[in-house]
């Protein structure tokens, strides 16, 4: 178990150390050709530096991320704002002056309207006025005696004159009869008290409320605190409609999406026309087709050394024996072994050449094998599919979720802030309402609904306590208008009270006052 262990190890470590290896030998060569795919697939050239591309480039996906992250197109049904700028411009100018009457104004209007009805009650019982007849200078009394001489019948007497012959002649009674007369006549007209009256207005007076102290308008700083809450208030709903999905991570072990990118790269490699034990087969069978050729390369070179040497022999015995100066046959034998060795160097270049191809391959091989080994090892630790298409689209997908996660992280900062903003504009709200209320103020919609509604009450009873002073200014006005036609009228029922006594002295009688003037007169 513990080899076996320490073996796994190993392979770990030589897989971790070809994957370093291979993206480190390998990354400009991906980068390479990563270049050559955007130059073919791009023949353009850029006109300007690469600095300034690569500014737009960010700016253009800087844009495209605001642009995904856009909010929704508000609702904007309803009127135009050009259409509320031409209701606007229909409505009338704000009028200049007072929108409420002066108490001033007021209170000469009270007086005026006073002294109107006292002048009015005066003008009813104004007398009227007296006409004297012409009598040429004479007196009343004379005027009576030639009246009741001409008023003589003849020697016919009514029997009642003779009964008032004989009753002596009362010069007081008659005196206060023609003053009960002409009291009467000249009586005020009964003065009549229009509605409404005193009493009633000292009702009305008295069912009105008392001015209540606070604020009768909204006060600028709450309705800007007020504002301030809506405002964030809104601005976290918006906020909660634009909420990314939740990242998912795809279950790719403890590996990295760059190593789940080398990985599929590295089974990319393979050839697609074959299977991986085919390529691997036909290596070994190349390797050996070279063997073979270096071993025949050997015996060739063998043959042509083992040639040239016979041949060399040959005509270094002919020239022994042809001739007898050493110097040439020592010249010979050098030239011969310069040609010996021409012809054994000639023949082991390809030799070596081919030589170090077999080595090649046969490294090729070994590494090729053991690579593919750790890869699939690699893979099934991992519990991932041996599939690059799969492994490409995993590593895109976790790199997607990623750039989620951020998003929503970001996302969820954002709101943390708007809520911070929220509870300032309500702990600032809640300071202001609880020096304006009694009640709490926990809920602050309902706290400002009930401060609102508290200032239009205030405002409504603060009117109808302006409107007690105009009462009371019309009560004073009305309680001398009642007076004057009390006392007009008391002068009018003295008349009448008069005249009725004196006709009661007189003994007499009628129906109504009118006929007791006429038979008082007779009398």
């Amino acid at each position: 178990k513990e080899e076996s262990r320490l073996e796994l190890l190993r392979r770990e470590l030589n897989l971790a150390r070809a994957i370093v290896a291979d993206r480190d030998a390998n990354d400009w060569d991906r980068r390479l050709l990563r270049v050559n795919a955007i130059l073919s697939a791009f023949p353009e050239r850029p006109g300007r530096d690469l600095d300034h591309l690569h500014r737009l480039a960010r700016e253009g996906s800087a844009t495209l991320k605001i642009w995904e992250e856009r909010p929704d197109i508000p609702d904007l049904s309803g009127p135009t704002a050009a259409e509320i700028e031409e209701q606007i411009r229909r409505l009338p100018a704000r009028p200049s002056g007072d929108l409420e009457s002066d108490p001033q104004v007021r209170k000469a209007e009270a007086e005026y309207l006073a002294s109107r009805d006292a002048l009015t009650l005066h003008t009813q019982a104004e007398p009227p006025q007296a006409e004297f007849p012409e009598t040429g200078g004479l007196s009343g009394d004379v005027i009576r005696q030639i009246a009741s001489l001409l008023e003589e019948a003849g020697p016919e007497l009514d029997p009642s004159l003779e009964e008032i012959a004989h009753d002596p002649i009362n010069e007081r009674l008659i005196h206060r009869v023609h003053t009960a007369i002409e009291v009467w006549e000249r009586r005020p007209k009964l003065a009549e008290i229009s509605s409404p009256t005193a009493a009633e207005i000292r009702r009305v007076i008295e069912t009105l409320p008392i001015r209540v102290e606070g604020d009768l308008e909204a006060s600028p700083e709450i309705l800007e605190a007020a504002s301030a809450y809506s405002s964030a208030k809104e601005a976290i709903r918006q906020h909660a409609t634009n909420r990314p999905a939740d990242a998912v991570l795809p279950d790719i072990g403890n590996a990295s999406p760059a190593e789940l990118q080398t990985l599929a790269l590295r089974l990319r490699e393979r050839p697609v026309e074959q299977p991986a034990p085919f390529g691997f087969i036909s290596k070994i069978r190349v390797r050996s087709a070279a063997r073979m050729e270096l071993e025949e390369l050997g015996r060739s070179r063998q043959i042509w050394i083992i040639g040239a040497s016979v041949v060399s022999l040959a005509i270094l015995a002919a020239l022994a024996v042809l001739q007898d100066s050493l110097v040439a046959i020592g010249v010979s034998v050098a030239v011969f072994a310069a040609v010996v060795c021409l012809f054994a160097k000639w023949k082991t270049k390809p030799i070596l050449a081919k030589r170090r191809e077999l080595e090649s391959l046969k490294s090729a091989v070994e590494t090729e094998s053991r690579w593919q080994k750790d890869v699939l090892e690699r893979l099934k630790k991992l519990r991932l599919p041996a599939d690059s298409n799969a492994l490409d689209a995993m590593a895109v997908d976790y790199q997607n979720a990623q750039d989620a996660e951020r998003m929503l992280h970001f996302w969820k900062e954002t709101a943390k802030r708007f809520e911070r903003t929220l509870e300032t504009a309500t702990a600032k709200l809640q300071s202001l309402l609880a020096d304006k209320i009694s009640g709490s103020t926990e809920n602050v919609e309902e706290a400002l609904a009930e401060y609102q509604h508290a200032c239009t009450e205030r405002y409504q009873l603060a009117a109808l306590a302006s409107r007690k002073r105009d009462l009371e200014m019309q009560l004073a006005a009305k309680i001398e208008a009642e007076a004057s036609a009390d006392t007009i009228n008391q002068q009018r029922k003295s008349a009448d009270a008069e005249l009725r006594a004196a006709a009661g002295i007189c003994g007499v009688t009628a129906e109504n006052d009118a006929e007791i003037v006429n038979r008082l007169q007779e009398w």
